[in-house]
Order: C-alpha cells, then sequence, then structure tokens
C-alpha cells in the first residue's frame, strides 16, 4: 500500500515539474534565465548572476509582498538560499532552502543546494538522506541523478565507506556535468587506498574524454610520477613529461595550475635525466618570479642529482 501511495505521490510531483517548467541550475556560478519562470524571477537571475546579492534580496522581499505576483515561491527561496550560501550564510541558506524543499521535494536542484548547506554545517547524515530522496524522484522525471551520485560519493569518502563511495562516484563518471569531479574524486579515493593503476585508468579515459582539461592532465602527470621508477617505467615519465608541456603551453589557464604543471614538467625532467634542462626550467621559473615549495624542493634534488652525477664521474 505504502508502495502504491508513493508511487502515485511521485507521479503528482512530476506532473507539477511539467507544468512549471524547467528547473534553475544548481549551479552557483551563473543561472540559466528560462521561459517558464515569470518576469520578475528572471531579473532576479540576472541580479544573481551579477553578483549583486544585497540587490536581489531586496527585489526578492519586494516581490514576496506581491502575491500574484510570486507565483513560484520554491523558486524565490531558492534564489535567496543561493545567494545566502555565496554570502557565507549557511544558517540562512538553510532556511530559504529548507522552504523550497518543502514547496517542492521533487526538484532536484532544491535538494542538491539544501543538501550542499547541509554539508557546510556538518550535518551529513541529513545530506545523505536528501540525496538518496532526490535519486528516489529522478526515475520519475526526464534527467539523471549524476549530480546527486557525486555528492554521495563525497560523503561516503567524508565517513571512509570506500566501497559506497566508489560506487556512486562511478554512477557520476556517465554524467556530462559531473564526469570531471567524479574521475577527480575516484582518483583521490583509489591514490588513498594505494591503487595507483586504477587512478591512472580513470584519469586516462577521463582525459582522453576531455583533452582540453588542464587540472585532468595534471592530475594524470601527478599519479604517473607517484613513487615511479626511473629505472623500468621511463614511459610513464615520458607520459607526464608530454602531459604537463601541454598545459604548461597552454593560454589563460589559472596561476595555480600554471605553477602546478611547471613544476611537475621539471620534476619529469629530472626523473628523466635530463639535469640541464631542468636546470634550466628551474632559473627561468626563478627569473619569472615563479616560486613554490615544490619548486624549492626540487631545486634542492637538482643539487643532489648534480653531485651524485659528478661523484659518478669522479670515480
Amino acid at each position: 500500500m505504502n508502495k502504491v501511495f508513493n508511487y502515485i505521490l511521485a507521479l503528482l510531483f512530476f506532473v507539477i515539474a511539467a507544468l512549471e517548467g524547467a528547473t534553475l541550475s544548481a549551479e552557483t556560478k551563473t543561472i540559466p534565465v528560462q521561459t517558464a519562470i515569470p518576469e520578475a524571477l528572471k531579473e532576479l537571475g540576472v541580479l544573481f548572476d551579477k553578483g549583486r546579492y544585497k540587490e536581489l534580496i531586496k527585489r526578492a522581499a519586494k516581490i514576496s509582498a506581491h502575491q500574484k505576483r510570486n507565483s513560484y515561491p520554491g523558486y524565490l527561496a531558492y534564489l535567496k538560499g543561493l545567494v545566502f550560501q555565496k554570502l557565507g550564510d549557511h544558517n540562512r541558506a538553510l532556511a530559504s532552502l529548507q522552504k523550497a524543499h518543502s514547496i517542492r521535494p521533487s526538484n532536484s536542484d532544491f535538494s542538491l543546494a539544501l543538501a550542499r548547506t547541509l554539508m557546510a554545517l556538518g550535518q551529513n547524515k541529513q545530506a545523505a538522506e536528501i540525496l538518496k530522496e532526490s535519486i528516489w524522484f529522478s526515475r520519475f522525471k526526464i534527467e539523471t541523478p549524476e549530480r546527486a551520485y557525486l555528492m554521495l560519493g563525497e560523503y561516503y569518502s567524508s565517513i571512509d565507506d570506500t566501497a559506497r563511495a566508489e560506487e556512486m562516484l562511478k554512477k557520476a563518471l556517465s554524467g556530462s556535468e559531473t564526469s570531471v569531479q567524479a574521475a577527480l574524486r575516484l582518483t583521490q579515493l583509489y591514490a588513498a587506498n594505494g591503487n595507483i593503476e586504477a587512478a591512472l585508468g580513470i584519469l586516462r579515459a577521463a582525459t582522453a574524454k576531455n583533452p582540453d582539461n588542464p587540472e585532468l592532465k595534471i592530475k594524470l602527470a601527478r599519479n604517473l610520477l607517484r613513487n615511479v621508477n626511473r629505472d623500468t617505467e621511463q614511459a610513464k615519465i615520458s607520459e607526464a613529461l608530454k602531459l604537463s608541456s601541454s598545459v604548461i603551453k597552454t593560454d589563460g589557464i589559472p596561476i595555480r595550475l600554471a605553477s602546478e604543471a611547471r613544476a611537475l614538467y621539471i620534476k619529469s625532467l629530472l626523473e628523466s635525466g635530463d639535469l640541464a634542462t631542468a636546470e634550466k626550467e628551474l632559473q627561468s621559473s626563478a627569473q619569472k618570479g615563479i616560486s613554490s615549495e615544490e619548486l624549492n624542493r626540487l631545486k634542492a634534488q637538482l643539487e643532489i642529482e648534480k653531485k651524485a652525477k659528478r661523484s659518478t664521474h669522479d670515480s
């Protein structure tokens, strides 16, 4: 009887979703403006995209005062919740997102935003329940639950439930929006458990699917060099050298990634025995004002390698 009731309830939510139209994105960088959303809420979406959060909150309060215009109270509460998330006010975000979720628990965007806030407040078990509910509702809607799988994978990783974390993250790999993050999380999971070859397999597949993603290339290069044996694994070193070199040559990437790629490139040169080029790259980095703890370690490693090479030559 309960199953029948739940099924009918889910179908009702499906009908409501169809009538209300497309949902707003749970991505908190921008919100795509949908034609099904009233003009008043479109304006709020634009304000959110432009980062004009205080103005958005004031405008939302005015809209709430006009019941006829406030046809989408769930979306209004959702937008306010996203603003409070961006401002780091997780308690107020929680109140707004709980309201949105109570109005439309079948909306995956509302559910994921609420789960994200619950996690930020350390309420991980409650977040997991919301995510499981979102996955259940997704069976009755034309959408996929990969975002919920990704967040559940992160949750299970945080409580060291490796088996369930792996299961959820593998499911998230199939999502167009979640495949990269799922691959990176799986890599961390495998590497932490010493399964480097599995991590490399995931990263190679993800890099082949997303050849222009510098973060994937960097993670792959780093894992290729992890505990590498320069006498027997020159192929891995060459692969890492090629990957890091391609990232360095890419224009417009964040400084953090460029610095990390440069360090991996120099490390690859050292592992390949090309001390002269490694030294030139370190000197070039110093001249450009690029510095990091990793580059300092590589500089020290270079001196050790040069000293060892001189000792071998002298003997």
